[in-house]
């Protein structure tokens, strides 16, 4: 019986060795998925969690499951397939609440900006390109003949050479360009010229500190001022000359390679295209700016991004 007693605990031991050993190979299959998902090879990185998945599965180890089946979601809406980016979250979830983990709520809450996310890019319109359609610009300025003077001098509201919002639109572009200002906030060297917003004569400024960073060749700074005209102009209910504010923006950014500045120019852009009411381009540049954010890890500027489209949504 001593004997048999022994080679019992011995075979415990074995099988406690091979159960760590088991659990270990998943955790380093996660690392080499993690690296693969940095560089950016997306299959290898699945290939590697679904082998991590099948170990946790074999060692019925719950939360391992769980943790997996929430970085193969993260893999896949960085490839921005949101369908299977919360098939997982799902699966994540289900396992959670059934161990009673601390980290539901916190599934929960990824499920649901994940799922906001889906709803903004719900279209099946293909990107084709960043810069306004010259079709809708020379739409517009047909209805608009209005000049950089025209900040000078507040116009009345009832301008006819103004664009406004469609009537069924029920928004205060004011309220629009405040918002505005929060994400134009959110780029570099911003704050520079965040005084200039509640100066008088803050559109004077902008076009000497304008002329300024064009001498001295800042990219980013001309960028940011073309941004902080736009929402300046939009103040005023001039709907299209913010929107070519923002337009100037956007080709600085992306001939600069300033990700972030491109990325928030195309959102702003997307902002005006719900002013004229154009949903669909809307979308397009919608996807294009989260696309951006998300790609390079912008995390505090997506969600940012995700709440003022939310906003304009309700």
């Amino acid at each position: 019986m001593d004997s048999f007693r022994g080679k019992k605990g011995a075979l415990r031991n074995y099988q406690k060795k091979l159960y760590e050993y088991q659990e270990h190979e998943a955790e380093t299959l996660i690392d080499i998925a993690v690296i693969y998902l940095e560089d950016d090879q997306f299959e290898k990185a699945l290939q590697n969690l679904q082998e991590a998945l099948k170990t946790y599965e074999k060692l019925n180890y719950l939360e391992g499951e769980a943790y997996t089946y929430d970085l193969i979601g993260d893999t896949y809406l960085t490839t921005r397939n949101t369908k299977k980016a919360l098939e997982n979250y799902q699966k994540a979830l289900k396992i959670y609440a059934e161990i009673d983990s601390d980290l539901e709520s916190e599934m929960e809450e990824k499920i649901r900006e994940v799922k906001q996310i889906e709803t903004a890019l719900n279209t099946d319109k293909e990107v084709t390109g960043s810069l306004v359609p010259e079709d809708f610009i020379d739409e517009l300025e047909e209805k608009e003949n209005t000049s950089i003077e025209s900040l000078n001098n507040k116009p009345d509201s009832d301008d006819e050479n103004l664009i406004h919002p469609k009537k069924d639109l029920n928004f205060d572009l004011k309220k629009l360009a405040s918002e505005i200002e929060e994400i134009i906030l959110l780029l570099d060297q911003s704050e520079l010229y965040s005084l200039y917003y509640n100066d008088p004569h803050s559109h004077e400024m902008l076009q000497e500190a304008l002329k300024s960073a064009e001498i001295i060749e800042d990219w980013d700074g001309q960028g940011i001022i073309h941004l902080m005209m736009g929402e300046n102009y939009l103040k005023l209910e001039n709907s299209f000359d913010s929107l070519k504010q923002f337009q100037s923006a956007l080709k600085i950014f992306e001939n600069h390679s300033n990700k972030k500045g491109e990325a928030i120019s195309l959102l702003l852009i997307g902002a005006l295209y719900y002013i004229f009411d154009k949903k669909d381009e809307m979308y397009m540049f919608f996807r294009n700016s989260l696309n951006i954010l998300h790609k390079h890890n912008f995390k505090k500027e997506e969600n940012q991004a995700i709440k003022f489209i939310e906003m304009l949504s309700n």
